[in-house]
């Protein structure tokens, strides 16, 4: 088939400002893949990273929940980005 799941860990990746550019690179056959704590993670960057091509958005929260915005708590970070792009 030649589809690749490529994986973006850290550290903490979306400490990185370029992720998106990063993200928009992966070929379309290939799948990116992100692994988070959510750190720095807004509505608006989910929009953006989806825009740039990423498929799955994967929660790995740090030790201290008390971190994480409290959005970030109450979504389903464990499918597609898409899905967590969607509004109201």
């Amino acid at each position: 088939m030649g589809t690749s799941v490529i994986g973006l860990t850290g550290g903490e990746p979306l400490l990185r400002e370029d992720l998106e550019d990063i993200i928009a690179t992966i070929d379309k056959r290939s799948m990116p893949v992100l692994f988070t704590t959510g750190y720095k993670l807004t509505r608006t960057r989910v929009k953006a990273l989806k825009k740039a091509g990423l498929e799955i958005l994967k929660e790995c929260p740090s030790h201290d929940e008390n971190r994480l915005p409290i959005f970030y708590k109450k979504m389903d970070f464990s499918g597609p980005a898409q899905q967590q792009a969607k509004t109201k």
